[in-house]
């Protein structure tokens, strides 16, 4: 949990600490006062980035060099405390840290503080593109099992060396096998992680949709992979091979 966070030089937040975070807390204010600037920096502080457009100039403060965001996080059983801290400047250069130790990827943020955004956005997860979809399983999946991050660089891999390769022409065949039997594999071991968190939301999912909106209790949450569900991956791609050749790569 965030216990407490301390905020530089974000938009119109000059210098802002707040203390004494709890489970459930409310932020009200005026127009223009700093509200979804301070969600944006508790986001930076978890992700190393903002969920707003625009660039990292407009970002911090004006007539500031840099901005820092630094908070205090409390495990919730055991009480330990560290810290974890994010900058950037106005050259863009980005510095992490958890600990006062540099760390090399956003990830290791994540890990220590996970956050999702609701906003009006989040409709986009129902009625938006599938990779949206996708997207929201991923980001459970990254906190929840941590082998699915393995399986899922390993997938795209695979995925982007097989795309190449169909673009290049004169493809080897035995070159194309040999990726496409990666991407088959790696590719079934994501859709069954991300089948098994998604049966594992079945139930809060309807427990929810009983306790707000009753007269909806038959909308079911479901996971359709994108190949027949009777074969292999392996075979599906073996079966579309051709295809994929004349379509040069395109595959989603």
């Amino acid at each position: 949990m965030l216990a407490r966070v301390f905020i530089q030089g974000i938009r119109n937040l000059r210098d802002v600490s707040c203390d004494g975070l709890s489970d459930q807390n409310i932020l009200f204010g005026a127009n223009g006062s700093g509200k979804t600037s301070f969600l944006e920096a508790l986001h930076i502080l978890g992700t190393a980035k903002s969920f707003r457009a625009g660039s990292t100039k407009n970002l911090i403060s004006y007539d500031q060099p840099q901005f820092l965001v630094r908070g205090e996080l409390t495990g919730r059983t055991s009480g330990t405390r560290h810290s974890v801290a994010v900058q950037r400047n106005l050259a863009g250069e980005l510095v992490m840290r958890r600990q006062g130790d540099t760390l090399r990827s956003a990830a290791a943020l994540a890990d220590s503080l996970p956050i999702l955004v609701i906003n009006a956005h989040s409709f986009e997860l129902l009625n938006g593109e599938p990779d949206n979809r996708r997207r929201f399983l991923d980001w459970g999946l990254f906190h929840v099992e941590h082998s699915h991050r393995a399986s899922r660089r390993s997938f795209q891999r695979a995925l982007s060396q097989r795309n190449q390769l169909l673009r290049r022409g004169n493809i080897s065949s035995i070159e194309l096998e040999s990726w496409t039997h990666d991407f088959a594999s790696h590719g079934e071991a994501v859709a069954l992680a991300r089948q098994q968190f998604l049966d594992r939301l079945a139930k809060p999912f309807s427990n929810l949709i009983d306790a707000l909106v009753p007269e909806l209790r038959d909308v079911s949450l479901n996971y359709r992979q994108g190949w027949a569900g009777q074969t292999s991956l392996q075979e599906a791609l073996n079966n579309s091979a051709d295809a994929d050749v004349e379509r040069e790569g395109l595959l989603t």
